[in-house]
């Protein structure tokens, strides 16, 4: 978040679709990015497959979704981690406030934003249905099992359940309505 500028959170400048992709940077791990056009703002979130962040994820974005907000998503970096906060807005219930934080027990104060990594103004429906549409083309077009969540020998039964487990959550579900 730009530090220099001065600009109210009030101010319409803050507010902007977000943009959500997923990636393989490597073995085990996934990069979540967050990107919006209020004030040209991105962030990286490392998502490991030994904290595995979609099952909690797919929770967080129903709770969104049904309005029942503030809603908190904790992701583990194995080791650092990245909060996700989404806060209501009392004037308009279809957006809200969408912030990471590198700080895990950031209240949300705004006062208090050093370890603020994006924040923004956003539709609540819009986002639920990006980011749950995002997580499904994933799943379908570029998961590979072998490089997120199925580390253990061919045949292991640990092997097998960590490479379905995420073909059992409803993504798609969430990017539909």
């Amino acid at each position: 978040v730009r530090r220099h500028m001065k600009i109210e959170w009030s101010d319409p400048m803050w507010e902007d679709r977000v943009r959500v992709a997923l990636g393989h940077p490597r073995h085990g791990w996934v990069q979540l990015a967050f990107m919006t056009a209020a004030f040209n703002q991105g962030v990286i979130v490392r998502c490991s497959d030994v904290f595995c962040p979609f099952p909690a994820a797919e929770a967080w974005l129903r709770r969104i979704k049904g309005g029942q907000l503030p809603a908190r998503l904790l992701i583990d970096e194995e080791g650092p981690s990245k909060l996700l906060l989404a806060c209501p807005l009392e004037a308009d219930p279809s957006r809200f406030s969408f912030y990471v934080s590198a700080d895990p027990y950031w209240s949300g104060d705004l006062t208090d934003d050093k370890d603020l990594l994006l924040k923004c103004k956003t539709d609540r429906l819009q986002f639920v249905r990006d980011f749950g549409s995002e997580v499904s083309r994933w799943l379908n077009e570029d998961w590979t099992p072998v490089l997120y969540g199925g580390r253990c020998d061919e045949g292991d039964e640990e092997n097998h359940r960590r490479a379905t487990y995420l073909t059992k959550l409803d993504f798609s579900a969430l990017a539909a309505e």
